[in-house]
């Protein structure tokens, strides 16, 4: 295995822990709305998964990433209430990262088309919040 390869193969494992991560800490937050370090913990990874993905040629997970991470960022600082569409909406970006990092990439079309209906929700509701100040 190439040393790229070999890198691009950490990364993903690495991600997928992440995103488990995030995933306990969305379903833990419903639970907890009050714990900020459950948003710190799933910023962090969102963060890392980002700039990893860049660096690694995942440029579509960058970008799905990034935006969740900005939802997060508006949440620590609070400027966003993390209501339960804010989790519904990252726990949908979470599975399509996931998928963007466990599959092939035969079905490209359909997981662009999932990618850009995610994005546009996440700057929707950062746009909605931004505008409502």
């Amino acid at each position: 295995m190439a040393v790229a390869d070999s890198l691009r193969s950490s990364f993903k494992e690495r991600a997928n822990e992440l995103l488990d991560e995030i995933e306990e800490a969305m379903l833990e937050f419903e639970k907890q709305p009050d714990d900020c370090e459950l948003l710190w913990r799933s910023f962090r990874a969102m963060h890392t998964i980002k700039g990893s993905g860049a660096m690694f040629g995942f440029d579509d997970v960058s970008i799905v990433a990034h935006e969740v991470e900005t939802l997060l960022r508006m949440a620590i600082d609070g400027e966003l209430t993390f209501s339960r569409d804010v989790i519904s909406v990252t726990l949908a970006a979470h599975d399509l990262i996931c998928n963007m990092l466990n599959t092939s990439g035969d079905d490209n079309f359909e997981r662009t088309e999932k990618s850009s209906r995610i994005v546009s929700c996440l700057k929707e509701i950062a746009q909605r919040r931004l505008g409502g100040r």
